[in-house]
């Protein structure tokens, strides 16, 4: 990484150099073992012993000793023509007050949460060679899993947070649906991400309400700060391999396994009789490089079949088997070589950091480029971010934020998909599939052939926009109100082709091409737009008095969807050089549709704690979907929460060493949370779709279109979540071990289900479809993490 920064530099010659020793310990006056010291911007340095004593020499006059220790905040002492030194380190404030997002422009201590949260380590992860920041969490947070469908360039990753899929996602102070969210959180590039958190239980999410029944992933960019600019340029290159190499067997092998499956299983004939096993043979053997003298030997002291030398020439010439020569049919390939093993990958991002006393600004630009195992599969993305706060008065108390958040992506990708990977390795009972025909001829269903046979390609842009103004009310302190309105779109393509393989040869002794069928040759073109609108109004107070410590949140928030999307597929391609819409004979089929959806929430949230020891939160949110009936549209979730930092307790501070158990705490809650994956925008009503050619009109009988039902009404509410947790959060040797404990249980219910034969008649009554209901029974989800 390079940082520009405006500096200046001080050169010093001819400086007297002496030996300086010291001694460096904690607050509680014991001694450090281990802690570095270093003369600056020089190669001067040593550690502490085990009474925390050190000893430098040729250390110059003006030098600066710079003591280093983990958990502690670094010192640098100037020598300053002293010979000896006691030093004292503090712990490093960073560590002890490290943060929790919780969304809303919440912000609470890691050690003061009581809910079943963690705060990720952003700065390891974006070390990681990693297309995004969901590919470096698996494994690396209690309770989260992640999975990618495919290894392909530009696949997205899944989130799980204790075995729940639908994740909400908060960008920025953004809620944004699963889907989407998933979406922008994947494209966001790690250099541009100052924290992350991960909420798992109803006493951190039930202040998102609705959505948040599995878990919140909170995310905050980088923002400005006041200072001279900084510029920031950072390339990374990568170069990924498989870290599994499948290998197979031979086709010989192979057909020796089957014939011992077909006598354990008592089948009156081999699968393979000596005939052809000689054959598998001969392959096996001309793939170890034998010459055909000596798989003649070879072949009849197995087999005893008596074969000549012209037998075996005749059996490896294409023209005289015409479809079963060994070459071709009788030996193996490894479909391993069929791909390149190492892809490479770049990632370049450029960003610049600062601002003045009443402007601060980030803004960052990035370029990903990923490569596949093969030159049809390729992904690259764009990546920009812009944040800003301005002052607004003299006294900095109305502040006002825009932010900017967008990403283009481009991936490309073979019509077959990553099926041809599938194909190359099991496609056939036996791996005969080579590049080409022993004949030098292109081979029909191989490897390559396969690979070109269209593309499926999909550009997407995504674009978030936020902007807020909070002003700090003078008339009551801690007191402060915001309004604040989030844009967020997306719009998407998908482009694909289908086609025959082409220039290829069914046979190695072929004179002609493989027949190319125009019919088979289609072209699909999908477009979609995605609009999400959020208003938020929100008033927070935070105060202390003595040991006192408060914080409460209101929200009210109101969000708007809008989506459109509209398709066609076309066939009858004579060539391949053209795969335009326009251009295809025949149309298969075209559709579209278009929705909107709202919600609004009063939201909520207090929390309390007594001298950073007894810890309490509450948070509720009360929320409205279109989704359901008048009667059945709010919903109110919320939940209660607990916790016991007992290292803070005096007398435990007494019994145990703090340097040994510098943290303890018991938290415990429960709440419940809503789901509003039942259902769908005005599901509760009676829907019509026109059809066309549905009635008859006039002396001729001429068909028109017509209105007809698609859809009955669902009878649905909110399903809902309970959730109880328990844990543990402990810190070792000045939090050098750190870790949790968690245990929890989830009453799901209310999940959706289809009216069964007892309830309604739909063949009687010549429904379109069955009517949803909220299921009767609960379901459980229980574990730790």
């Amino acid at each position: 990484m390079l940082t520009i920064l405006f500096c200046a530099f001080t050169f010093t010659a001819f400086a007297q150099t002496k030996t300086v020793s010291g001694t460096v310990v904690d607050k509680q006056n014991e001694p450090l073992i281990g802690v570095a010291v270093r003369v600056q911007g020089t190669s001067i340095a040593a550690a502490t012993n085990f009474d925390g004593q050190f000893t430098l020499n040729n250390v110059p006059e003006n030098g600066v000793l710079e003591i280093s220790y983990v958990g502690m905040a670094t010192q640098r002492v100037p020598v300053a023509g002293k010979s000896t030194f006691r030093i004292t380190l503090e712990e490093d404030s960073e560590m002890l007050q490290e943060v929790v997002v919780t969304g809303y422009g919440g912000v609470q201590k890691a050690k003061t949460v009581t809910a079943s949260a963690s705060a990720v380590n952003v700065k390891d992860l974006a070390k990681l060679p990693v297309t995004s920041m969901s590919e470096g969490l698996g494994g690396r947070v209690t309770g989260v899993i992640t999975q990618q469908s495919s290894g392909a360039p530009g696949e997205n990753v899944k989130i799980w947070i204790r075995g729940g899929s639908n994740i909400l996602y908060v960008i920025d102070d953004v809620v944004m649906e699963s889907a989407q969210g998933n979406e922008f959180f994947s494209r966001l590039r790690p250099d541009d991400i100052a924290s992350m958190s991960i909420l798992k239980d109803a006493s951190a999410t039930a202040v998102y309400g609705p959505r948040a029944a599995n878990g919140v992933v909170v995310i905050a960019t980088k923002r400005g700060q006041e200072g001279a600019p900084v510029i920031t340029f950072n390339q990374k290159v990568s170069l990924m391999t498989p870290s599994y190499r499948a290998k197979g067997m031979s086709p010989y092998e192979f057909a020796l396994a089957r014939n011992e499956v077909a006598f354990a299983n008592y089948q009156e004939s081999p699968t393979f009789n000596n005939t052809e096993l000689s054959k598998y043979y001969m392959g096996d053997l001309w793939q170890k490089g034998y010459s055909q003298a000596d798989i003649l030997r070879l072949v009849n002291e197995r087999y005893n079949l008596g074969y000549t030398l012209t037998d075996i020439q005749d059996l490896f010439d294409p023209y005289k088997t015409q479809g079963g020569n060994i070459q071709d049919y009788y030996s193996a390939y490894d479909p391993w070589d069929m791909f390149d093993h190492v892809q490479p990958m770049y990632q370049t991002n450029v960003s610049i950091r600062g601002g003045s006393e009443r402007v601060r600004y980030y803004s960052s630009l990035g370029y990903l480029n990923q490569k596949g195992v093969s030159k049809n599969f390729d992904y690259s993305q764009v990546n920009f971010v812009l944040n800003t706060d301005a002052f607004l008065l003299k006294d900095k108390s109305l502040k006002f934020t825009f932010n900017v958040n967008g990403n283009k992506t481009d991936q490309r990708k073979p019509a077959a998909g990553e099926g041809i990977f599938n194909s190359a390795m099991y496609g056939d009972w036996m791996p005969k599939k080579p590049l080409e025909w022993s004949t030098g001829l292109p081979r029909k269903h191989s490897v390559t052939s396969l690979l070109n046979t269209g593309f499926n390609n999909t550009d997407v842009y995504r674009f978030q926009m936020n902007s807020a103004l909070k002003w700090d009310l003078p008339w009551v302190e801690g007191l402060a109100a915001s309004a604040s309105l989030n844009y967020t779109t997306s719009y998407n393509m998908n482009r694909a082709f289908n086609h025959d393989q082409e220039n290829v040869y069914d046979a190695p002794y072929s004179t002609s091409f493989s027949n190319y069928n125009p019919d088979n040759a289609q072209v699909y073109q999908y477009w979609g737009n995605y609009n999400l609108i959020t208003g938020i109004f929100q008033l927070d107070y935070n105060r202390s008095f003595g040991k006192h410590n408060f914080t409460a949140m209101a929200n009210y928030q109101s969000q708007i969807r809008r989506t459109n999307w509209t398709s066609a597929r076309k066939k009858g391609y004579p060539t391949t050089l053209a795969p335009q819409l326009d251009l295809g004979a025949e149309m298969q089929n075209i559709g579209g549709s278009a929705s909107e959806w709202g919600s609004a929430s009063y939201i909520g949230r207090l929390t309390y704690d007594y001298d950073n020891k007894y810890l309490f939160q509450y948070s509720a949110n009360y929320n409205g979907s279109l989704s359901y009936s008048p009667e059945k549209r709010w919903g109110y979730f919320q939940a209660v929460s607990l916790g016991w930092v007992m290292t803070e307790e005096n007398w435990f501070k007494d019994l145990v060493n703090p340097t040994i158990v510098n943290m303890l705490k018991i938290r415990g809650g429960i709440g419940l949370v809503g789901n509003d994956a039942v259902g769908y925008p005005f599901s509760f009503l009676t829907q019509y779709a026109q059809k066309d050619g549905r009635v008859l009109f006039g002396a001729d009988m001429n068909p028109d279109v017509a209105w007809t039902v698609s859809t009955i009404a669902n009878d649905l509410k909110w399903s809902s979540s309970t959730q109880t947790g328990l844990g543990v959060d402990f810190g070792f040797l000045r939090d050098r071990l750190t870790g949790s404990f968690d245990t929890y249980l989830y009453l799901n219910k209310g999940d959706v289900m289809n009216m069964t034969d007892e309830m309604i008649r739909t063949d009687i009554l010549g429904m379109p479809n069955v009517p949803q209901i909220n299921a009767p029974f609960s379901t459980s989800r229980k574990g730790g993490g």
